[in-house]
């Protein structure tokens, strides 16, 4: 069988790629399928909805004929004051995504399409499909509450929600079959939002699941895979755990020409930044005791030199705008990359271990600073 992974145009590439790597590792029988090709959401219609903080902590039930499964959402790295607004779409709009790329590329019945999106959804979870093989999965701020690289729950949701469609006949037998109090079984029905971390730390199938899924001839390859790629997920959420709670920071090293950033001590993990973002974070790195928002004017010769080594372009005009655009204190551009780095690094190991390595306000000088100590990193 075939699983198609999609992505809507504004998840994270990185973490896009991450998850494929991580499924394709087990890429039998389930066959997990990379897309070029990118979903714009634009033309679906899209409301203001009123979260309230019951809703926001807790897991609604949906009730509907359509089969459905999901996890709550939150909202950002930020505090939430409650009530807030937040843009949202139907989910049948979002589900239409797959329909329309299922119908375009000739899928056939029998394979799975899942799309991963940033858009928040009506129903306030972070994933929702049908019986004809269709999902999608909210991506948005998983290492907020999580405190682990999003890609690894991104990554579960996806074999859960194949899990569900195989499984289950529709919304009423999963109602009949969830587990309203938690036992770390991929069936829970986490109203609360913290229990997400048990089903991930457990990676496991409870008996009750076991025995239905022999009753029901659940294919056992499919099984097998899932559950190697459950406890691949299990030793990945807690090493990152264990590594927190004895060690903190992971070292930095910037390797080649291109200084590309990778945290050592977390199995050489990867954070993918653009260009401009990385001119960004070196001029940051560089300066351990902090630059203040409306001095970075002070430091553009070494904006220019760091721009110099990382710009891949030719235009030169495009060069001088970028440059004159973060060193002008009344325009967002600078506030905005340093926002991108800091969503990155989040998605990347979690808010937790992230406060080392984002730029920040040290509000006891006003000046922005990457507070990690600079004896962890290296350049080779």
């Amino acid at each position: 069988m075939n699983v198609h992974v999609i992505k809507d145009s504004k998840f994270s590439q990185n973490i896009y790629d991450e998850v494929i790597e991580l499924l394709q590792k087990f890429n039998n029988p389930l066959i997990f399928i990379q897309s070029a090709e990118e979903i714009f959401l634009d033309d679906i219609d899209i409301k203001l909805d009123i979260i309230q903080e019951k809703k926001f902590k807790k897991k609604d039930e949906y009730i509907d004929r359509s089969i459905c499964f999901s996890m709550p959402e939150d909202t950002g790295y930020k505090k939430v004051n409650f009530p807030f607004e937040r843009q949202v779409a139907s989910h049948h709009d979002i589900l239409k995504s797959c329909y329309n790329f299922r119908k375009e590329n000739d899928i056939g019945d029998e394979d799975f399409v899942i799309l991963l999106t940033e858009q928040a959804n009506n129903l306030n979870w972070f994933s929702f499909g049908d019986k004809k093989n269709n999902a999608f999965i909210h991506t948005s701020d998983w290492g907020f509450f999580l405190g682990c690289n999003s890609a690894y729950p991104i990554t579960y949701e996806i074999v859960a929600n194949i899990y569900y469609m195989i499984l289950f006949e529709g919304i009423n037998d999963i109602r009949v079959h969830t587990h309203k109090i938690s036992r770390g079984c991929i069936n829970d029905f986490c109203e609360e939002k913290k229990d997400i971390k048990l089903k991930m730390r457990t990676a496991d199938i409870c008996y009750d699941c076991q025995k239905l899924m022999i009753e029901r001839d659940f294919p056992i390859l499919v099984s097998n895979q899932i559950f190697k790629i459950m406890e691949f997920l299990r030793t990945k959420t807690i090493s990152l755990d264990r590594f927190l709670s004895w060690r903190g920071a992971s070292r930095i090293e910037f390797r080649g020409h291109m200084r590309n950033m990778f945290l050592t001590d977390l199995e050489d993990l990867e954070i993918r930044l653009t260009p401009l973002e990385k001119t960004i974070y070196h001029l940051f790195i560089n300066h351990h005791e902090g630059i203040m928002a409306n001095s970075i004017i002070d430091v553009e010769r070494e904006l220019r030199d760091l721009y110099g080594i990382f710009f891949n372009g030719d235009n030169l005009a495009n060069f001088e705008n970028s440059i004159n655009n973060l060193c002008d204190f009344l325009n967002p551009s600078m506030q905005e990359k340093i926002s991108s780095i800091k969503r990155k690094i989040i998605d990347s190991v979690g808010n937790r271990m992230a406060e080392y390595y984002i730029i920040q306000k040290d509000y006891s000088d006003d000046k922005y600073k990457i507070k990690l100590d600079r004896n962890l990193v290296s350049f080779i």
